[in-house]
């Protein structure tokens, strides 16, 4: 008797049956995790759980091939499984909670299913055997659910309109390429640094984010810049009608073959060049009008420059070199003396 219902005899030997083959797939697993596919023997899968050699036929007639078949199928459709699980939490999350829990989910399902992950990377020769269009059939019977999620928050005005498939792929790809890494080295990638992942998780979101600008709301515009250069009789025209507009928070490469007109550019941005024609817009004011202690203040408080030389003053020591753009902002000594240390201490320079 079990709980009130008696057992026959047949259903006994199914269950026991069952729980035979489980052994026995839990036993090619963990040797072909260790040991490699081609390293793993029938007799040895036998052994690991004391079984007589043969045996394992009668479960499994192929023998080892159709054991790594049904093992990889199992495990590829538990794994897509647990990532469809109770996705209906993410329906209350905003964007960036989306892409951490996300991360922890992928996490936790590559962890507990790490042996299978281990043997699909590192033995190419059990790669060749599975039969690959079955396990592509119930991972793309399955997939749909985060273009599903990316087109619901376009629909809502969350985020802007894209390509949503591409999205999601591109996501996966990137969470997924990082938690196999660790698998294979057995280190910590750069994503489990909450702090570094956080940080990505923001920049996606803020690239995905519908950032419809109110009016005025860019940083900094450029509108229909020209730039022209007279020496003499002849008149270089470095920059025609450039137009451009900066956000808060952006990153912007610039890039273009030599003399196409990048420096010349970015010096009109900086404050340390004036341009010919159009007008610089810097956080909703124009530029047209500035006076000079206008430019000053603008160079001095609101911009920092890199050079691609150092432009240091080379009579003058480290820490007066770091002091100088403090000097000019107008910052007493102490406080600019001050900050000048920490800085240096920071890159470890004293």
């Amino acid at each position: 008797m079990n709980g009130g219902v008696p057992l026959t005899s047949s259903n006994t030997r199914k269950e026991q049956a069952l729980e035979t083959r489980k052994k026995l797939l839990a036993s090619a697993q963990t040797l072909f995790a260790s040991k490699g596919y081609e390293g793993t023997s029938v007799r040895m899968i036998n052994q690991q759980i004391h079984m007589a050699d043969g045996l394992l036929y009668h479960y499994f007639p192929g023998g080892k091939q159709e054991i790594l078949q049904v093992m990889v199928k199992e495990h590829v459709l538990a794994m897509s499984t647990a990532l469809t699980k109770d996705i209906e939490i993410y329906d209350e999350m905003s964007i960036e909670e989306v892409l951490e829990q996300l991360y922890h989910h992928l996490h936790s399902v590559v962890l507990e299913h790490v042996d299978i992950i281990k043997i699909l990377i590192k033995d190419g020769e059990a790669m060749k055997l599975i039969e690959r269009q079955e396990l592509i059939d119930i991972l793309e019977e399955r997939k749909h659910w985060l273009p599903a999620l990316f087109q619901k928050r376009i629909d809502s005005g969350e985020l802007k309109a894209m390509d949503c498939e591409s999205a999601s792929e591109v996501l996966m790809s990137l969470l997924m390429s990082h938690l196999l890494a660790e698998v294979i080295t057995g280190k910590d990638s750069c994503m489990a640094n909450e702090i570094k992942r956080k940080q990505l998780f923001r920049y996606l979101s803020d690239m995905w984010k519908n950032c419809k600008q109110k009016k005025g709301a860019f940083m900094l515009q450029l509108k229909n810049i020209v730039k022209d250069y007279v020496s003499g009789d002849e008149t270089v025209h470095a920059l025609k009608g450039v137009s451009l507009t900066f956000r808060e928070n952006e990153f912007v490469s610039i890039l273009g073959q030599s003399g196409c007109g990048k420096t010349t550019m970015l010096n009109i941005i900086g404050g340390l060049d004036q341009y010919t024609s159009g007008d610089l817009i810097i956080n909703g004011k124009s530029t047209k009008d500035f006076k000079d202690k206008d430019w000053d203040a603008y160079r001095n408080h609101s911009i920092g420059f890199v050079f691609q030389s150092y432009n240091l003053i080379p009579h003058q020591n480290v820490l007066s070199n770091l002091e100088l753009a403090l000097t000019l902002s107008g910052v007493s000594k102490a406080e600019r003396k001050q900050r000048a240390i920490e800085a240096l201490e920071k890159v470890a320079f004293t």
